[in-house]
Order: structure tokens, then sequence, then C-alpha cells
């Protein structure tokens, strides 16, 4: 499924770098969900909004922690 995804965005025109990184960050959210399937999708998505509004962490910090706990 991934690889048709990224041939339509290659057909599109977009940038191989571009595709990439937007192929790594499907992997990386992917994975994360494979693992907390036990405690459901709604308490990713509750401690995300928690560390967005109450510990003021941006968006590029959550992509970390989602990329490294996959790596």
């Amino acid at each position: 499924m991934i690889k048709g995804w990224r041939n339509q965005q290659l057909a599109r025109n977009l940038s191989p770098g571009y595709v990439d990184d937007q192929e790594r960050t499907v992997r990386a959210f992917t994975a994360t969900q494979m693992r907390c399937r036990g405690s459901g999708l709604q308490q990713v998505n509750e401690r995300s909004a928690d560390l967005r509004t109450v510990h003021g962490y941006v968006r590029s910090i959550l992509r970390y922690y989602t990329r490294s706990a996959t790596s």
C-alpha cells in the first residue's frame, strides 16, 4: 500500500526527498499505532494533546519522540 502511495506522490511530480520524508512519517505513525494498539488510539491522542497544551511541546518535538521511539 505504501509503495502505491509513494508512486502516486512521485507521479504528482513531488521531489523524491520530500516523498522519502513523508514515507518515514507514515511508517513512524504506523509503528506507533501498532505499539499503542493495546492502550488505544484515544490515549495516544490524549497524550499528544497533553504534551502540546500542558507542557508546551511543539510538533517537531512530538515527531522526534515518535521517530526515536520507532528506531
